[in-house]
C-alpha cells in the first residue's frame, strides 16, 4: 500500500551522472520506494517500477559502467546494476543485484538493520572515482551495535575502512576526502556523540584492490 503523508514520502538522495548527464532522484519510505531519473535536466521523468516494488533506497551512486544503490531494506547491503554503454536504461528493479553487496554480521543476529547513510562520491579530472558510505544500524533495534564505512573505486568491489561495535556510536554521515591524493583525511559524523571521528586511510586509486583492506564479495 502506498503512503503519501509527509514522514514517509521524501527525498533520500539525487545524483548527477556525469557519464549519462543523468539526474537520479531515490523517493521513500516504504510503500513510496522508488527510483526517478531525468536525461533532460527535470523536464521529464522515468521511473524503475511501481511504487514500492524496489527495497527502500537511501543512496545513488553512478559509477561509469554501474549504478549501485545503498539500501535501509531487506536485503541490507548495496543493489548494483551493471550497464554497458551510460546511456543505458534499467528495465526495472530485477535489473539490479539484489544484493551485490551484503553488509557483514556477527553470526548469532538475524537482522542487522544497519541503514546506508549519507555518501560521499569525488571524481577526479584523470577518470579516478571514490565513493564511501557508512552504514548505521537503526536505532529502533535494541540489539544492534555496529556501524561499518564502505569505499569503492569503481561500483564492484567494495571494501570496509572503518566497523565500530558498539551502540554508544552510530555513523552517519561522512565528509571527504577532498582528493584521491595525499592523506585522504574523512571524516564521519556520530550522531549518538555528537562528534566525528576522522580517518586517515592510504589507499590505491585505481585498480581492483585497496591496501590492507578485505574486499566484500558478491
Amino acid at each position: 500500500m502506498n503512503v503519501t503523508n509527509a514522514a514517509n514520502n521524501h527525498i533520500h538522495d539525487v545524483e548527477y551522472d556525469p557519464y549519462a548527464e543523468r539526474i537520479w532522484v531515490a523517493m521513500g519510505d516504504h510503500g513510496n520506494s522508488q527510483l526517478f531519473w531525468s536525461d533532460d535536466l527535470g523536464q521529464t521523468w522515468d521511473v524503475i517500477d511501481d511504487r514500492g516494488q524496489i527495497s527502500m533506497v537511501t543512496q545513488v551512486a553512478a559509477f561509469e559502467d554501474c549504478v549501485v544503490l545503498g539500501t535501509d531494506g531487506y536485503p541490507e547491503g548495496i543493489l548494483r546494476w551493471e550497464r554497458e554503454s551510460p546511456t543505458d536504461k534499467p528495465e526495472n528493479v530485477d535489473s539490479f543485484v539484489r544484493p551485490h553487496v551484503q553488509i557483514q554480521k556477527k553470526a548469532d543476529e538475524e537482522k542487522m538493520e544497519m541503514y546506508a547513510r549519507r555518501r560521499w562520491h569525488i571524481r577526479e579530472d584523470d577518470g579516478r572515482e571514490l565513493c564511501l558510505i557508512p552504514f548505521g544500524f537503526s536505532p529502533m533495534n535494541e540489539n544492534a551495535s555496529e556501524s561499518v564505512v564502505l569505499a569503492s573505486v569503481d561500483g564492484d568491489e567494495w571494501y570496509e575502512l572503518h566497523r565500530t561495535d558498539t551502540r554508544e556510536i552510530l555513523l552517519t554521515n561522512v565528509m571527504g576526502p577532498l582528493s584521491m591524493d595525499g592523506d585522504r583525511r574523512t571524516l564521519i559524523s556520530d550522531s549518538n556523540q555528537g562528534r566525528a571521528i576522522r580517518l586517515t586511510r592510504r589507499y590505491r586509486s585505481s585498480g581492483n584492490n585497496a591496501n590492507h583492506h578485505i574486499p566484500y564479495c558478491q
